[in-house]
């Protein structure tokens, strides 16, 4: 066995022996519901305000479990999430809202894009889980009509609320990407490949720089980088992860691989990577500097699924 294939299955034994069956057992709220944010070193809850996209992330987390073949309660893990996410997140115009306090009322009812892009992703999971009767299907749809009657940006994308809040973000844009994919997979709603061409178009037309091949995070209104350092901040994670999900969209959309995406890898493998720690870093300046050395495990785990979709990775 290669060193990639021995170190590949030692992680699964890890998630499947030791991560799934502590966050199922000492990770779900027994008490209100949901799942607790945060478990500490000593291997208990901490008691904190639930968070949409946590328990969005953990109903998605375990239908991916399952689909990998994980023999413990994923099912019931999944339903666990979803049934707490029906319960207290959903509005009546199908948006979420952000923060459920630990007694059920909701801590901060603003809306936010990122929220609503896990919201789809954790209801695509559903859907795949537990079928129509569930009713997943209808409640993504009500959310899309929502985001796309109300929430449309004139240019592209989606605003990050009625208010017109600044900047605006290429973040969320991409969750709602991942988000249309995994329904245009299990859906043939034409809406959903719709969505995603709109954002894989805005992407490649608006949040790349095509000299460099860097890719901004934030945003004014016109779409343009951001005043000052804001819009001038990367952040190599997400040029890995962009990357993955435009070669994603390609090939479930029958088109070519977009050229943005070897060049975003390209980027982010010359800007983004520590060599003496052998990490990406948090951020960087479109100029390639520094911005945030901090590594981050998801940043590292974006590089990885982008060599292993797109092959080895560019050398300079």
């Amino acid at each position: 066995m290669s060193d990639v294939a021995s170190e590949a299955a030692a992680l699964k034994r890890w998630l499947f022996d030791v991560a799934l069956p502590l966050w199922w057992d000492d990770g779900a709220d027994r008490v209100g519901g949901g799942f607790h944010e945060a478990i500490g070193l000593d291997g208990r809850p901490l008691a904190r305000p639930h968070r949409a996209r946590v328990i969005a992330r953990q109903a998605f987390s375990y239908c991916e479990a399952g689909r990998l073949g994980w023999h413990g309660p994923w099912r019931e893990a999944q339903r666990y999430a979803l049934d707490y996410f029906r319960k207290y997140f959903i509005t009546a115009d199908a948006t979420v809202v952000s923060v459920v306090d630990l007694d059920g009322k909701v801590g901060d009812a603003r809306f936010d894009l990122y929220n609503q892009a896990f919201a789809l992703l954790a209801y695509a999971g559903g859907h795949c889980t537990f079928g129509e009767a569930d009713g997943w299907r209808r409640q993504a749809v009500a959310l899309r009509t929502t985001l796309e009657q109300s929430y449309a940006h004139p240019l592209g994308g989606f605003v990050e609320d009625r208010a017109g809040a600044l900047p605006q973000r290429s973040n969320p844009h991409m969750h709602i990407l991942e988000a249309a994919l995994a329904w245009i997979a299990i859906d043939d709603d034409r809406a959903w490949r719709r969505m995603a061409d709109g954002i894989a178009a805005l992407c490649l037309q608006k949040f790349i720089d095509p000299a460099r091949g860097a890719l901004g995070e934030f945003f004014a209104a016109d779409w343009s980088p951001a005043p000052g350092v804001e819009g001038r901040i990367c952040e190599p994670g997400h040029h890995y992860e962009w990357a993955f999900l435009l070669d994603c969209w390609a090939r479930l959309t029958g088109r070519n691989k977009p050229k943005a995406v070897p060049r975003l890898i390209a980027f982010a493998d010359s800007r983004g990577l520590d060599a003496r720690r052998g990490v990406v870093v948090n951020a960087v300046l479109a100029d390639g500097s520094v911005h945030d050395p901090v590594a981050r495990l998801w940043a590292q785990a974006e590089r990885i699924r982008a060599y292993l979709c797109t092959g080895a990775p560019t050398r300079r």
